[in-house]
C-alpha cells in the first residue's frame, strides 16, 4: 500500500513537470521535492521486502512514458547526436568534422545554433556513432522535421534504459538479492528524467556495463562479460576504468583482451588521427569546470594550473582504481566506488553522470550516495543564467549545498564502517584471522 501511494506521488510530480516544460526553477524544485518520496520507497523495499517486481517495473514504465514528449528540457545533447548522425550518413567521418566547419554548412538547420561545443570534433565512442546513425536512418523515414528527428533521437536512451532494468534484474538474481530492489533504478527520478526526457546516451553504457557484471556474476570466466564491457567502452570511454577490478575479480586477462578486440571492431570504420578528439574528451576530467567537488581542491594544490590539476586527477583516479581492485569486496561494490571516485575527482560532473551509480545502489544502498543522487538536481541551477543571459557558470558556490551534506554523510558512514571493522576483528577468533590474513589468491591466467 505504501509503495502504491509513493508511486502515485511520483507520477503526480512527473505530470506537473510535463505541464511546466521549460520552467527551469519550478522543474528543479519539483525534482527535489519528489526525492523524499522516492527515498521512502527505497527504504520500504529494503526494510520490508515482498513487493511484486511486476508492479515496480510497470510503475516505472508509466513514470517514463509520462515525460517522453518533453523536448529535452535541460540539455542540447540531442542536437549533437543528430548532427553527428547526419554527418556519418553523408559518408563523412564525425571524428574529423566540426559543426563550425565552413565546408559543412549544408548540415545547418534550425537546431544548429544549439549544438554543444560546435568547435570540437566528435568525442563519443564509435559504437555510439554507429547507433546514432542507425537511429536517424530508421526514424528518418517518418520524422521529417529537425524537431521531430530530435525527439526520435531519444530512442536509444529509451530502449537501453528498459534494457538496463532487465539487466539489473538478472544481476540481482545471480547475486541472490531480492528482485524487488530493482525499484532503486526503476523508480529513480534521475533515470526517468535524464533518459526519457533529456534522452542522454548514458543509458546505452549502463545497459552494457550492468549486463557485463551480470554475465561475470553468473560465470566469472565466461567471455561474455569482457565482450559486453567492450561495447560499453566503445559507447563512452569511461567504463575502461573498471578493467583492473574485473581482471582481478576473474583472475584472467581475458576481459582486457576481449574488450580491446570489441573496441577495435567498432573503431575500424572511423580510423583517423583522434589527438584533438582525445584532448576534448579528457576535458571531462580537467578541461572545463562544471559541478565539480574535489577537483577544486586539486586546482588549489596546483596553484590554479588547470592542466597540472587535470594530470593529478588522472593519476589519483588510476591509483584509486588499482587500489580498489585489490580489495576483497564484491565486484559491484568495487565498481561503485571506482565510479564514485572518478566523479568526485573530475572537473565535470553533469547531473546525468550520477545515473552511472544508481543501479549499484540496489545492491549497496549507501545513504550518502542516495543523498547525492537526490540533491543533484540543484546542479541545474547553472541553466538559469544560461537561458536568461547565455552565460555559463558551471561551478557556482551553491554546488556546496550538494557536496557538503554528502561529504558529511560519507564521513559518518566511514567512521561507522571502521568502528564495525574494529569490533568484528576483535571478536573474530585468532585462528580465523590468521587464515584470512595469509590466504593466497590464485595467479592471473589467460585461459581456463
Amino acid at each position: 500500500m505504501y509503495l502504491v501511494i509513493a508511486a502515485g506521488l511520483i507520477e503526480a510530480a512527473l505530470v506537473c513537470l510535463v505541464n511546466m516544460a521549460g520552467s527551469v526553477v519550478e522543474s528543479i524544485l519539483l525534482l527535489l521535492l519528489v526525492q523524499p518520496v522516492y527515498l521512502f520507497a527505497v527504504h520500504r523495499v529494503f526494510t520490508r521486502s515482498g513487493c511484486k517486481p511486476w508492479f515496480i517495473i510497470a510503475a516505472g514504465v508509466v513514470f517514463r512514458i509520462t515525460v517522453i514528449t518533453l523536448p529535452s528540457p535541460f540539455t542540447d545533447d540531442l542536437t549533437r547526436y543528430r548532427w553527428e548522425a547526419r554527418v556519418h550518413q553523408a559518408g563523412l567521418n564525425p571524428y574529423e568534422s566540426r559543426p563550425s566547419d565552413p565546408q559543412l554548412q549544408r548540415f545547418r538547420d534550425s537546431t544548429s545554433d544549439r549544438i554543444p561545443a560546435p568547435e570540437f570534433r566528435a568525442a563519443y565512442g564509435p559504437a555510439w556513432e554507429l547507433l546514432g546513425s542507425w537511429t536517424l536512418r530508421l526514424t528518418g523515414s517518418w520524422a521529417r522535421t529537425p524537431q521531430s528527428q530530435l525527439m526520435w533521437m531519444k530512442l536509444p536512451a529509451i530502449a537501453f534504459d528498459l534494457g538496463a532494468i532487465g539487466a539489473l534484474l538478472l544481476l540481482l538474481k545471480f547475486r541472490n538479492i531480492p528482485s524487488d530492489r530493482v525499484l532503486v533504478y526503476a523508480w529513480s527520478p534521475l533515470a526517468v528524467w535524464e533518459f526519457w526526457a533529456n534522452g542522454h546516451n548514458d543509458a546505452v553504457v549502463l545497459f552494457f556495463m550492468i549486463a557485463a557484471l551480470a554475465a561475470i556474476a553468473k560465470s566469472p570466466r565466461n567471455w561474455r562479460g569482457g565482450a559486453l564491457l567492450g561495447v560499453a567502452i566503445a559507447t563512452k570511454w569511461w567504463p575502461a576504468i573498471l578493467l583492473p577490478a574485473i581482471t582481478r575479480h576473474t583472475w584472467s586477462i581475458r576481459p582486457i583482451l576481449l574488450s580491446g578486440a570489441v573496441l577495435a571492431v567498432f573503431a575500424l570504420p572511423f580510423l583517423t588521427d583522434v589527438t584533438e578528439n582525445a584532448q576534448f574528451m579528457t576535458g571531462f576530467v580537467g578541461g572545463w569546470r562544471n559541478n565539480d567537488s574535489l577537483f577544486g581542491f586539486l586546482l588549489y594544490l596546483t596553484s590554479g594550473a588547470l592542466y597540472h590539476a587535470k594530470y593529478l586527477a588522472f593519476t589519483l583516479m588510476g591509483l584509486m582504481a588499482l587500489w580498489l581492485a585489490t580489495r576483497d569486496w564484491p565486484l559491484e561494490r568495487i565498481a561503485l566506488w571506482t565510479i564514485v571516485t572518478m566523479l568526485l575527482l573530475s572537473a565535470n560532473c553533469h547531473p546525468w553522470y550520477l545515473t552511472w551509480i544508481v543501479p549499484f545502489l540496489a545492491i549497496f544502498p549507501h545513504p550518502s550516495l542516495l543523498l547525492w543522487v537526490g540533491l543533484i538536481p540543484l546542479a541545474y541551477e547553472s541553466q538559469i543564467a544560461w537561458q536568461i543571459s547565455g552565460i555559463w557558470e558551471g561551478s557556482p558556490t551553491s554546488r556546496w549545498c550538494v557536496y557538503v551534506p554528502v561529504f558529511i554523510m560519507m564521513t559518518w558512514e566511514s567512521a561507522r564502517a571502521v568502528q564495525r571493522g574494529l569490533r568484528n576483528n576483535a571478536e573474530m577468533p585468532s585462528e580465523r584471522r590468521f587464515v584470512l590474513e595469509n590466504a593466497k589468491a590464485p595467479d592471473i591466467i589467460v585461459d581456463e
